[in-house]
This record gives structure tokens, sequence and C-alpha cells, in this order.
């Protein structure tokens, strides 16, 4: 492994050995190819990416050509905090700021990637994230130009229909299959709610909307271009 900041090749485990059980070091110091670690909660998993991310700096990587992915801010921002620190860039560093890894959650980069490159799916930059009661409220008024379809006695309340949508989605089954397995009740009203999702996510594009299942799935259909 080459670095090409020093000239010659180094692994630098010496330091990581310090701080690093025997699993951890193996997954930090495993960098020729991917890996996939298997942790459970407690085991020090944003320990291990951190000083991973490091490591691969050590061995010649540039920091912006780093991503690290998470489910919350506040774990992205920890995350390059304690990176930044174990390769010795301070607050006041003026290096930090020029090598930064990218470190965000998972619908943050999906939507810096859409507004970049929407155009590619028919995606306009100036689109608008919606989420809890702004999701309900699109889907209501996605609901009210379809007169009485939907007025049906017993149909889902707007939020369990969003969460019906949004599980169906991310489990990448049939509204059919989501509603058989997670909310029988209402299965009576398949045909309505497959007919709904379409108008709420014509009611979406019309007014360049997106909300979080959006982000994951229009960044899913630009990778294909």
């Amino acid at each position: 492994l080459y670095n090409h900041k020093k000239g010659l090749c180094i692994l630098n485990i010496e330091k990581y050995k310090e701080q690093l059980n025997d699993e951890q070091l193996l997954a930090v110091t495993t960098i020729d190819g991917p890996v996939l670690i298997d942790a459970g909660a407690g085991s020090g998993k944003t320990h291990t990416l951190t000083n991973r991310a490091a490591y691969i700096i050590d061995n010649g990587a540039v920091p912006e050509s780093i991503l690290l992915l998470t489910f919350t801010n506040n774990a992205a921002e920890e995350m390059k905090n304690r990176a930044n620190k174990l390769l010795g860039y301070d607050e006041q560093s003026q290096e930090k700021e020029i090598h930064q890894i990218m470190a965000c959650t998972y619908h943050s980069f999906c939507a810096a990637m859409l507004r970049r490159y929407g155009m590619l799916v028919d995606i306009e930059s100036n689109f608008s994230i919606i989420t809890g009661a702004d999701t309900t409220s699109a889907l209501a008024f996605a609901k009210s130009k379809a007169e009485k379809k939907y007025k049906l006695r017993g149909f889902p309340q707007n939020k369990v229909t969003c969460q019906i949508f949004s599980m169906a989605i991310n489990k990448s089954i049939s509204i059919k299959e989501c509603t058989k397995l997670y909310f029988s009740k209402y299965a009576d009203f398949v045909d309505e709610l497959e007919d709904l999702r379409k108008d709420y996510d014509e009611y979406k594009k019309k007014h360049n909307l997106m909300d979080y299942d959006d982000l994951l799935v229009n960044f899913d259909k630009m990778l294909d271009n």
C-alpha cells in the first residue's frame, strides 16, 4: 500500500494495536477490498470505523476520497471529529478544513447528490424535503383530488397510510403483501391504497416534493445512469 504523500510503503499498525482489540484491529487494517463487519451494540463500531478511516489515510488515501455514512447527524459529526483527531487535525487546523472526510447521514447524502445530478432522472434541484406532519398533509391533499374515492369506512388514517407506503418501499414488497403481513385490518383496501400511492407520488412530483423514502429510491434510480 503506497503512501503518495510520504513516498513509501507503510502500514502503521503499532499505534492502532494500542487502542483496538484483535477483531477491531483486523477490521481496521483489512483495507484491500470490501469488508463486511457484523457487530452488535456496545462493540465499538464507531471507534472501529473512525480508526479504519484514519488507517486508510495513513496508507495513502486522501481524506476527501472517504465517505462515512450513518443514520444520524450527531453520529456523522462524531465520526468525522474522531477521525480528524486521530489524524492530528485540531479544531483550528487549516489542514483539517482543506482535507475533509465527508461524513453524513444516508438521507442527506442522497439529497446532496440528487440536487447535483437529479436532472439525470428528471428531478429539479430545488426540490423540498417533507417529513412528519408535512408528509401526512401532502397525502391529504392527494386524497382530496379524488373526491369520495378514499372516504371509505375503516380506511386507514393518513399517518397509518404513510407507514404502509414506507414499509412497503423499505422492505421492497407490494402494498398487498405489506398489508397482509403487517396491517391485516386494512387488507380489504389494497386496491384503493395502491391507487392512492400513485396519486400521492403524482402530487409530490407535481409540487417538487420528496419524502425520506423518495430520497433513497430516486438516488438508487440515478445510479442506473
